[in-house]
């Protein structure tokens, strides 16, 4: 037998009857609702195509991260996912979402609904600076380079050791 778990997000004029950022359940009921806005989405022959397997997007909590091959399938995702946000009770933050591109061309602004997108060189994800072009592994580590095998410098390791 399936299990069917619903959830009834209702506007109030109440203000006390909405569950606040930091209430224990806020978490979960926020968890459940954008498992839901995914359920919503058909985003089939979308996304990044590795070895026949499409990868539409990275989620933890309320980051998430929406990879398409075009610009186009893109506009196309965050529609899409803006609309079903909304059909749970959920909005896009639109300040929060930026467009990086790894093809060395500006791409065209691209709005969702009413507002357009910026488009940005690096973004802070996970609290981790992501940047095109530039990639983490020649950042480095506390802005030093890593090694070939991914280490840091023996003289940065040993200070690591020692805290």
């Amino acid at each position: 037998m399936e299990e069917r778990r619903n959830l009834v997000l209702q506007s109030s004029e109440d203000a006390s009857q909405y569950r606040r950022q930091g209430d224990v359940i806020s978490p979960k009921l926020f968890t459940a609702a954008l498992e839901d806005v995914f359920k919503l989405l058909d985003w089939s022959g979308l996304g990044i195509n590795i070895n026949g397997e499409y990868i539409t997007h990275l989620r933890f909590a309320d980051d998430i991260v929406v990879m398409a091959e075009t610009l186009e399938d893109l506009g196309t995702m965050l529609d899409g996912l803006s609309r079903a946000s909304q059909q749970v009770g959920l909005k896009m933050n639109m300040d929060k979402t930026k467009i990086m591109s790894n093809v060395r061309v500006a791409p065209t602004p691209l709005k969702v609904g009413d507002s357009a997108l910026e488009v940005v060189d690096e973004y802070v994800y996970l609290g981790q600076t992501v940047q095109l072009g530039k990639s983490n592994f020649e950042k480095g580590f506390w802005g030093r380079p890593m090694s070939n095998s991914g280490r840091l410098p023996a003289d940065k390791e040993e200070e690591e050791e020692e805290l």
